[in-house]
C-alpha cells in the first residue's frame, strides 16, 4: 500500500476581499500577477501594517477598481489550499490562502484600466460566465458557484 503525502505549506497569504454584486453580475478584477495571474478575482488584497480588515477592504477596492466602499456586511473567513503551488524557488509546495470576505456595496464607475500592480482592470461579469477555468476560488465563492 502506498501512502500519498501532501507537500508542506511553503507559503501563506491572508487577504481581505469584497463581494460586490448587482443583479446577476459580480464585480471582478483581472489578476496580473501571482498564482492567479490571468484569472478573474474579487477586488481585495493583503492588509498593510496596523490596518483593520474593513480598512483594507476600502483601500483595496479603491486601488483596484477606482470605486468607493459605501457599505459592507457579513464577514466570513475561508481558507483554501493549493497543493500544486510552485513558488519562485521552483520547489513543489502548497500555498495556504485565507480570505476574509465581505459583502460590499460601492459607488462610482469601476476602472477598466487597472492599478498597474495587481489588477488588470475591473469588469462586471455575469455570474453564469464564471468557472474554475477563468476565475479564482474566492471569485467563484462570491458568485455562489462551485469551486471544484
Amino acid at each position: 500500500m502506498t501512502t500519498q503525502t501532501s507537500p508542506l505549506v511553503t507559503r501563506t497569504h491572508t487577504g481581505v476581499y469584497g463581494i460586490i454584486r448587482r443583479d446577476d453580475k459580480i464585480l471582478l478584477i483581472k489578476k496580473t500577477r501571482g498564482p492567479y495571474t490571468g484569472l478573474y478575482d474579487l477586488p481585495g488584497g493583503g492588509p498593510e501594517a496596523g490596518e483593520m480588515p474593513e480598512e483594507t477592504l476600502a483601500r483595496e477596492i479603491h486601488e483596484e477598481t477606482g470605486c468607493t466602499l459605501v457599505r459592507y456586511q457579513n464577514q466570513r473567513k475561508i481558507t483554501i489550499l493549493f497543493s500544486d503551488f510552485t513558488p519562485a524557488s521552483g520547489e513543489q509546495g502548497c500555498m495556504q490562502h485565507t480570505g476574509i470576505l465581505f459583502d460590499a456595496e460601492i459607488e462610482g464607475t469601476p476602472s477598466a484600466s487597472g492599478d498597474g500592480l495587481d489588477s488588470g482592470g475591473a469588469v462586471w461579469l455575469p455570474v453564469s460566465k464564471l468557472s474554475s477555468e477563468n476565475a479564482t476560488p474566492f471569485a467563484l465563492i462570491g458568485a455562489g458557484r462551485k469551486t471544484t
